[in-house]
């Protein structure tokens, strides 16, 4: 008999019991599993958040090198280690959040160009936005789920500076959804740290000049087909998709369960943040505001 998946809820209690340091049968019974499904979940994907990428590399340089008598390895040596070395006969790839067995090459990926009334070109956005240095300006972009499912989607804006991601559910990935997704969002912070947000093309963004007419918040948009042009929030759904893979219907997934991917990604270190996580650079700049 198939054993039933693990849900992201199991996920999280399992993560918060090793934390705790119970016993992986410990966890099990907590959860009404057999202990070998435990056994293979912690054996299959590392818990450990910091083992991941350059996470390892910088979170040992800038916060735990006296770990390790204040030596310092590299990103690019992990990857060689895990690709190349002895790693890759150990099958380690599997601990990474995306679990390939090789390295590939970004693709880009195609959108239909709609007309978007009042489009202010990226090419019209302040310079100085690229350096991600002002915080306040934040990128915007959609998950969708099962085509044939309940068109529930994910909207997902994602703060540049500190790499701040909040997910609202939508029913659909329309403007008007899109546009109440984005005003929660809005409601978290004070509106200095709200000053501009990037789109690509879709028709999720009609409405942006509500944001502008409502809020005083700039609103750019992507060249056609170039959704690299707002990298952070592309490179932020890709490690959603860990929690919540592709052609999954996003119905089957509860609201705490969305708020635990949520949790996770501000929470792991960054190394564009020296290795805090969004949550701890926040905290440090601003008192916290969430």
């Amino acid at each position: 008999m198939k054993k039933k998946p693990l849900s992201i809820m199991e996920r999280m209690i399992i993560e918060i019991g090793i934390r705790q340091g119970k016993s992986n049968r410990g966890i099990a019974r907590s959860l009404g599993r057999s202990h070998s499904v435990i056994n293979y979940e912690i054996k299959s994907h590392s818990r450990d958040r910091t083992w991941y990428r350059a996470v390892i590399a910088g979170r040992l340089k800038y916060h735990d090198a006296h770990l390790i008598g204040g030596k310092t390895i590299s990103h690019e040596s992990i990857y060689l280690f895990i690709y190349e070395g002895e790693g890759r006969y150990l099958r380690l790839y599997r601990h990474l959040k995306r679990a390939k067995n090789k390295r590939k090459k970004h693709k880009r990926r195609k959108t239909k160009n709609i007309a978007i009334p009042s489009r202010i070109s990226i090419h019209q956005r302040p310079t100085d936005i690229d350096a991600n240095i002002i915080p306040g300006h934040w990128e915007s972009d959609s998950v969708e789920g099962k085509k044939s499912g309940s068109k529930q989607a994910l909207s997902v804006p994602y703060e540049r500076r500190y790499r701040i991601t909040k997910i609202h559910r939508v029913l659909n990935v329309t403007a008007e959804e899109t546009s109440i997704a984005i005003q929660k969002t809005i409601d978290c912070f004070p509106l200095h740290l709200i000053k501009s947000i990037t789109f690509d093309n879709g028709k999720e963004s009609a409405k942006h000049t509500d944001l502008r007419n409502d809020y005083g918040i700039d609103t750019y948009h992507c060249d056609p087909y170039a959704p690299w042009q707002k990298g952070g929030v592309e490179n932020t759904n890709g490690l959603l998709r860990y929690y919540i893979p592709k052609g999954t219907d996003i119905a089957n997934y509860t609201d705490d369960e969305i708020q635990y991917v949520e949790d996770i990604l501000n929470n792991t270190p960054r190394k564009s943040l020296h290795y805090l996580s969004p949550y701890e650079a926040l905290q440090k700049d601003w008192g916290g505001l969430i």
